[in-house]
C-alpha cells in the first residue's frame, strides 16, 4: 500500500496534468495566494489538505475519490 500522503500529491498532480492545467492555474482556482501554497499540495513530504481544501480540489477535480488515497489495490 502507498503512503497517503504520496497517494494524495501523485493523485492530485495526475489530475491536473490530465486536465491541461498550470500549477498556476490550479492554485488561482482555489484562491491561493501564491503557487507556493499548491505546490505544497504536489509535495509528498509537504502536504497536509485541510478539508476545507479537499472540499476545493472536488469542486474542481469531481473524478476526485479520496477514497482511492486510502483503499489498498
Amino acid at each position: 500500500m502507498v503512503d497517503p500522503n504520496i497517494a494524495f500529491s501523485l493523485y492530485l498532480k495526475h489530475l491536473r496534468l490530465k486536465h491541461n492545467l498550470t500549477q498556476k492555474q490550479i492554485a488561482r482556482m482555489l484562491g491561493m495566494k501564491n503557487i507556493y501554497s499548491y505546490q505544497r499540495l504536489e509535495s509528498p513530504k509537504k502536504v497536509n489538505p485541510s478539508l476545507s481544501m479537499i472540499g476545493k480540489i472536488k469542486t474542481i477535480f469531481p473524478e476526485f475519490k479520496i477514497d482511492d488515497i486510502f483503499t489498498k489495490k
